[in-house]
C-alpha cells in the first residue's frame, strides 16, 4: 500500500496523499503525512487512533500504519505508546510511502459508525 503519494493531477503528476482521522468519531482532516506524523509525535495520535489516506481499502488504527508508526526507540519516550518489553528490535523508519488514487467516501470505521 502506497500512501505518501495521493491522486494524479490532469497533467499526470502524483499530488500527496489526503490523510484523516478521527477525533471522538468525528473524522478531521484532509491533511499531509507530515502533519499525521507530528499528530502521532505529540500524543494527539496514539497506537489505537483510527486513520485514512488515499489508496487505502479501509480504517486502519495508527500502529498497523508504518508511515505513522515512530520506531521504537522514539515509542518507548512517547505516553501515548506502550512499553513493549518482548518487542524486538527492529530497524524500522517513518516510512515514506506512495498510494494510489482514493477518496475518502467513508466516514469511519464500522464500529464507530453506531
Amino acid at each position: 500500500m502506497d500512501v505518501t503519494a495521493g491522486p494524479t493531477s490532469s497533467a499526470g503528476e502524483l499530488r500527496p496523499a489526503r490523510w484523516f482521522h478521527l477525533v471522538g468519531g468525528e473524522r478531521r482532516g484532509p491533511v499531509g503525512l507530515d502533519e499525521m506524523r507530528e499528530l502521532v509525535l505529540e500524543g494527539s495520535l496514539g497506537p489505537q487512533s483510527w486513520v485514512w489516506a488515499d489508496g487505502m481499502d479501509d480504517w486502519m488504527h495508527v500502529h498497523d500504519v508504518p508511515a505513522l508508526t515512530p520506531p521504537r526507540a522514539l515509542r518507548v519516550t512517547l505516553t501515548a505508546w506502550p512499553y513493549e518489553p518482548d518487542e524486538p528490535d527492529e530497524p524500522h523508519e517513518l516510512h515514506e510511502l506512495h498510494e494510489p488514487d482514493a477518496g475518502p467516501g467513508r466516514a469511519g470505521p464500522d464500529s464507530l459508525a453506531d
